[in-house]
C-alpha cells in the first residue's frame, strides 16, 4: 500500500504493523494494539484515515468495556436481535435519529443511555415480549409511546425502570 509520506514529500510504500499503544480516554488509561503505517523509506508514521477510524473504534471500545459501557458491537447485536435498523432503535428509545448509528461506529454512550439500550435486550429482558408485541404493530416508534403500551398491556407498572436508572 502506498501513502503521503510528510518527510519524504511523496507517496511511498508503506509497512504496516501492529503495535501495543496506551491511550486516555476521559480520563482513563487503555491499552490497545492499534495498526500502525510506516513510510518503507524513512520509517516515519504516515496518518491514514480509514486506519485511524479503524483504531479509534478499538480504542473506545476498550474504554467502554474497561468502564462498563456496552461496546460498539453489543448496541449492534442488541439491535439485530431486535430486528430493528439503527434509526428505529434511536426511536424506540427517544433518542435522535442517528444516534445509534454513532454509538455503533465507536461514540461514546453516557451511563443513562447506556442503561436504557440495556433494558431491552431480548436476552435478558422481561419486556422484550411486549416490546416485541408493540414493534410488530408499530416498527417506528418512540420509547414514551413504547412505555405507555407496556403499562397498559401490564398488571405490574414498569415505568419504574426508567425513573430508576442510575444516572
Amino acid at each position: 500500500m502506498k501513502a503521503f509520506c510528510v518527510n519524504c514529500g511523496r507517496d511511498e510504500k508503506t509497512i504496516i504493523s501492529k503495535e501495543k499503544r496506551v491511550f486516555k480516554v476521559r480520563n482513563v488509561e487503555v491499552e490497545v494494539i492499534v495498526t500502525v503505517l510506516k513510510c518503507q523509506k524513512c520509517g516515519e508514521e504516515i496518518y491514514d484515515y480509514k486506519t485511524e477510524k479503524a483504531n479509534d473504534l478499538l480504542i473506545n471500545d476498550a474504554y467502554k468495556e474497561k468502564v462498563g459501557l456496552l461496546t460498539s458491537s453489543e448496541i449492534k447485536q442488541i439491535r439485530k436481535k431486535m430486528g430493528l435498523n439503527q434509526e428505529s432503535m434511536s426511536s424506540l428509545l427517544s433518542l435522535g435519529k442517528k444516534t445509534i448509528t454513532r454509538y455503533e461506529n465507536g461514540s461514546i454512550q453516557d451511563r443513562t443511555q447506556d442503561n436504557l439500550i440495556r433494558q431491552i435486550r431480548p436476552f435478558n429482558s422481561f419486556l422484550y415480549p411486549q416490546i416485541k408485541e408493540y414493534m410488530d404493530k408499530s416498527p417506528v416508534i418512540s420509547y414514551k409511546n413504547y412505555m405507555e403500551h407496556a403499562e397498559r398491556k401490564s398488571d405490574k407498572k414498569i415505568s419504574f425502570l426508567i425513573q430508576a436508572l442510575p444516572v
